[in-house]
């Protein structure tokens, strides 16, 4: 017989003092006085068998016939009960059952790692509980864990992904707006589809050190751990090729720089050269894509020494160009590279002497030639330059002729003529120009007027675009937020922003207004609903906004039963065979599972206008139809929210002035076919109404906050998880606001709070720690923990409803989805 056991390479291995031997013919195993395993050094005798429990190599022990009897009808790694009444496993292929003993190098089913010895800090703790790495639901407190939620790299649920331990807190979210500029740089990133804006010189006289992104509709800040000092008069191109943009220079505080940055949309990055341009301001800068390099020319260099030199950088190096013929010495000139000619063109420009010129230069390949003076444009400096791929012309914006005489005019040149536009340009100076290929318009922004004249400089925060039919100010009408109460609130996941529709003004009249926010800023869109107390969500079939009733006044007289949908720019009234009553202060959500919409309660009025309560449930698809069946008593301004993660609605609490309890507390829960109340062996929140909820999507619960009792408002934040309510006690909670509203936010993965009580503000509800989550838009490793975009635990919920990474299958490749940068 073949012996295979004497055939493997042997591991030490001996569990028990019996010594057998084991000849495996068919699976099966024979008796024999003794006989060596593998290589002979574990010896077993009568009565026992050879057994392989070794994973990556042989690794020998004798087994008992109790041993494999011990483990009969269970399987492999299954726990076991050895014949002396301890807990073991069933280990190998021939599934014996072990004693488990920490530190004898098999990794038993009570055990999560098992490393030989009973030592911590070398991957394995001494009790073989935990393989001491963050994620593994165990807190390995000897080496440094604070924490360990038992999701690797996740943060943002109360513990970071390196194992810290993280504080329930409202971060302010106030709108950002950016400040009047001049002096800045701007270009456009066609990669991303986004204008870039770095530096200047604010209206205070303060350089800046902001990065400014425009998203064709508003701007947006963003926020680096490392970034260019602030400066004033450097400049910024898009290296195409790269994806990058690229700086230089510039006057940073008051000392001339000549470092280069880089930065591709997630991190600026310092680029260190063999060769260095000298240090200067007010250069020329433009990207050459035919000989894919950065061309620099001129500018205000130390000592007051005014520039005529050239300078190429592909990516790497700087390197200083001799041509043999070059453009007069200048300072506050432009360039533009024009594609169709394939050529770097530079204009005008303040001379060495002081003047404004207006000549016109071209850059081939490293010759440089005096471009085309038919009609040239008159002469200027600090004006604004671009390539309009559209007109496939270089067009020059504005400009000043002295220090207290600026321009207003636009020219565009086609390579052998000056033509100016005849459309009203913006009168400017120190503004920037980018060309938007993608929307084919050119971005303006910035800029000063009254020129250091006796009036003082005015600085302008307005923004422009250009285009056949001439200048638009496309300037949006911001405010720090809208003001309304009884408003709704939703998130719009393919557009990436919350929208906030009607709703009541101070003075108790329908706002008619739609604002948008985007994370950063909140924008006043298109004309709304002329209503209050309605009910409002993202519709997962429609893959729209859906907005259903409300009405023009507290007392329900005017309810309507109009069904709206928002595509992101207008409203548009749905019609159906059939409709629901109409109602106001009633609640709706969407069913993400079941790919519909629910609708509970409300109140409507009688005939002399007393507030009746309803409590129908009703659900939208492709038509609205009634579900029949007993559920939640008639009520109006409860809370309603979707659980994801369980399937179900919930809903919470609201009021009913006609019943014997006016205020209710109870909670209940709808499957798609029935309500069920759900009893708890803990109380949950004391009875409400106007409370908000809404399903964190990252972290698996219900979020309540808020509420009014017939005494007071207040500021209470309950988390619901389907098996009990749990209060929490975030840091600097809100005061208690009047109708608050709650959204789960797909672009920071955290609850949003609209609170209409504190003048509108606009909070998140998140975890902070030392580590934060990741931004999961980008391949971006923010927190430092090795994973980043879709690898990352922190995307969860990013794209919840349309695709929760965290509770469905989702095909990534097809539709939104996390890490498609948007």
């Amino acid at each position: 017989m073949l012996n295979l056991a004497t055939m493997l390479p042997m591991k030490w291995g001996l569990r028990v003092t019996v010594i057998a031997f084991c000849i495996v013919v068919f699976g099966g195993c024979l008796p024999s006085p003794t006989v060596a395993c593998g290589d002979g050094t574990v010896i077993c005798s009568a009565g026992t068998s050879c057994v392989n429990v070794g994973t990556d190599q042989a690794e020998f022990l004798c087994a008992t016939p109790s041993q494999f009897d011990e483990c009969t009808d269970l399987k492999k790694n299954a726990a076991c009960t050895t014949v002396d009444g301890k807990i073991g496993t069933c280990i190998s292929d021939s599934k014996i059952c072990i004693e488990d003993i920490c530190g004898d190098g098999i990794v038993a089913a009570t055990e999560q790692c098992d490393d030989s010895n009973i030592s911590s800090r070398d991957g394995c703790s001494r009790d073989c509980q935990s393989d001491e790495t963050c994620g593994n639901g165990v807190v390995d407190g000897i080496t440094g864990e604070e924490c360990d939620s038992g999701v690797p790299g996740q943060s943002g649920d109360g513990c970071s992904s390196n194992c810290f331990a993280e504080a329930r807190q409202w971060i302010d979210t106030p709108s950002a707006r950016i400040p009047e500029l001049s002096h800045h740089s701007m270009a456009y990133d066609s990669k991303r589809k986004k204008v870039v804006l770095f530096g200047g010189i604010n209206a205070l006289g303060d350089d800046s050190g902001q990065t400014w992104e425009f998203d064709g509709v508003v701007w947006s800040p963003r926020t680096f751990t490392i970034s260019p000092e602030p400066r004033v008069g450097q400049q910024m191109v898009y290296d195409s090729k790269r994806g990058v943009m690229v700086l230089f220079g510039g006057d940073v505080l008051g000392a001339l720089s000549n470092d280069t940055w880089t930065y591709n949309g997630v991190e600026w990055l310092a680029i260190t050269s063999q060769n260095l341009p000298p240090a200067r301001t007010d250069h020329a800068m433009a990207y050459d894509a035919l000989h894919d390099r950065v061309v620099l020319f001129g500018g205000f260099g130390e000592n007051s020494v005014i520039l005529g030199d050239t300078w190429f950088f592909d990516g790497i190096n700087w390197a200083a160009a001799t041509p043999t013929t070059a453009p007069p010495a200048r300072q506050m000139a432009s360039m533009a590279f024009d594609a169709a000619r394939g050529t770097v063109v530079l204009f005008g420009g303040r001379s060495a002497l002081g003047a404004p010129t207006n000549d016109t230069w071209e850059l081939r390949n490293t010759v440089w030639s005096a471009g085309a003076a038919a009609q040239s444009p008159p002469e200027r400096f600090s004006h604004a330059m671009s390539y309009n791929a559209s007109t496939q012309r270089v067009l020059v914006v504005a400009g000043a002729q002295s220090f207290a005489d600026f321009l207003g005019d636009a020219w565009a040149y086609d390579g052998s003529t000056w033509t100016r536009d005849n459309t009203d340009a913006p009168a400017l100076v120190g503004h920037a120009l980018a060309f938007d290929s993608d929307r084919h318009r050119t971005v303006l922004f910035g800029g000063e007027i009254n020129f250091l004249d006796s009036a003082g400089t005015q600085h302008f925060r307005k923004t422009w675009s250009f285009d056949q039919a001439g200048w638009h100010d496309i300037t949006v009408a911001l405010d720090s937020s809208p003001y309304v109460t009884f408003s709704s609130l939703a998130i719009d996941p393919l557009l990436g922003q919350a929208v906030l529709a009607g709703g009541d003004h101070i003075m108790q009249l329908p706002a008619g207004e739609t604002w948008l926010f985007d994370g950063a800023v909140w924008r006043l869109g298109s004309v709304g609903p002329r209503t209050s107390n309605h009910a409002m969500t993202f519709d997962p079939r429609r893959q729209r906004i859906v907005l259903f009733g409300g009405g023009t006044d507290p007392a329900a007289v005017s309810a309507i039963d109009d069904t709206l949908e928002f595509n992101g720019t207008s409203w548009t009234e749905l019609t159906f065979a059939a409709s629901p009553p109409a109602r106001m202060s009633h609640a709706m959500v969407a069913d993400t599972a079941r790919n519909n919409i629910v609708m509970f309660g409300g109140k409507t009025a009688d005939d002399i206008g007393t507030p009746l309560a309803i409590n129908d449930t009703w659900v939208l698809d492709d038509t609205w139809h009634q579900i029949a069946g007993a559920g939640p008593s008639a009520r109006y301004q409860h809370a309603m929210a979707y659980d994801a993660k369980r399937r179900k609605v919930v809903l919470f609490g609201g009021a009913n002035l006609q019943a014997a309890q006016p205020v209710l507390g109870d909670t209940w829960e709808f499957d798609g076919t029935s309500w069920t109340e759900w009893h708890g062996a803990i109380d949950g929140p004391s009875p409400r109404f106007l409370a908000s909820m809404a399903f964190d999507a990252k972290r698996g619960v219900i979020v309540l906050y808020g509420g009014q009792t017939f005494r007071a408002l207040n500021n209470e934040v309950w988390e619901f998880d389907g098996e009990r309510w749990t209060q929490q006690r975030p840091l600097n909670s809100p005061q208690g606001g009047l109708s608050p509203m709650l959204a789960f936010d797909t672009k920071t993965n955290s609850v949003l709070l609209v609170n209409p009580g504190q003048g509108l503000e606009t909070k998140h509800y998140t975890f902070a720690s030392e580590y934060p989550a990741e931004q999961c838009v980008v391949d971006e490793d923010a927190d430092h923990d090795d994973l980043s975009a879709c690898d990352d635990p922190d995307c969860f919920g990013r794209c919840y409803p349309t695709c929760s990474a965290t509770y469905s299958d989702c095909d990534r490749n097809v539709g939104p989805h996390c890490g498609d940068g948007t």
